[in-house]
């Protein structure tokens, strides 16, 4: 159920992960956000990433695509067409 998953996220080391990944990857976070701050979440992993784009959010909390339909749309939409077809 709901609280096995969430025990499982927080248990997961994001961070070795990250490092482990070759491809375009993009971090999302909201200044606002307690669930997965900036500082102890999204920056950590967005430093281990090879090829990774930081996307920060002002005045926005943890649940973007909910609080700034709009403008998540717009940064999600940038970062796919800047990748280059395989």
């Amino acid at each position: 159920g709901y609280i096995q998953a969430a025990h499982a996220i927080d248990m997961a080391d994001t961070v070795a992960v990250a490092s482990r990944l070759n491809m375009p990857t993009l971090v999302l976070v909201g200044t606002k956000d307690v669930v997965t701050p900036r500082a102890t979440c999204a920056e950590p992993i967005f430093k281990n990433l090879k090829n990774g784009k930081l996307e920060i959010f002002e005045g926005i909390g943890h649940l973007l695509k909910l609080e700034a339909p709009q403008m998540f749309n717009n940064v999600v939409r940038k970062f796919a067409a800047s990748l280059k077809p395989s």
